[in-house]
């Protein structure tokens, strides 16, 4: 048997990040298009963070958005 589990796209909050060392605002497309498609999709975007891409910042930034619920 197939189980399917469907989502109420409304009631989850989803942070959004891009692991790079060289993308900035200005030229962070795949965020962008990220951001984009969730929120069309239903889902609300808290916020889009960029960290570097070393494991400590990508760590840091994933207990971030968790402690915020």
């Amino acid at each position: 048997a197939v189980l399917r589990y469907y989502v109420d796209a409304h009631a989850l909050r989803v942070v959004t990040l891009t692991v790079s060392d060289t993308r900035t605002e200005s030229d962070d497309e795949g965020g962008r298009v990220l951001q984009a498609l969730l929120v069309s999709a239903g889902f609300s975007v808290v916020r889009h963070e960029r960290v570097r891409d070393e494991i400590e910042d990508v760590r840091a930034a994933v207990r971030r958005a968790v402690s915020e619920g």
